[in-house]
């Protein structure tokens, strides 16, 4: 192996784990957001079948 043929593969690892890292945050972030959005539903439906 040539000392120059291991950089390569390092910047290709750093490059997965960043691709990684922001797929799980992105991922997370639309799990909130769904989650925001579908809470007040869940109460309102609640409420809707206490009232009734």
């Amino acid at each position: 192996m040539e000392p120059g043929s291991s950089k390569p593969a390092l910047l290709v690892g750093l490059l997965r784990l960043l691709a990684l890292g922001r797929l799980h945050r992105v991922a997370s972030f639309v799990a909130m957001i769904e989650y925001r959005m579908l809470l007040p539903q869940a109460a309102l439906i609640l409420l809707r079948n206490n009232l009734y």
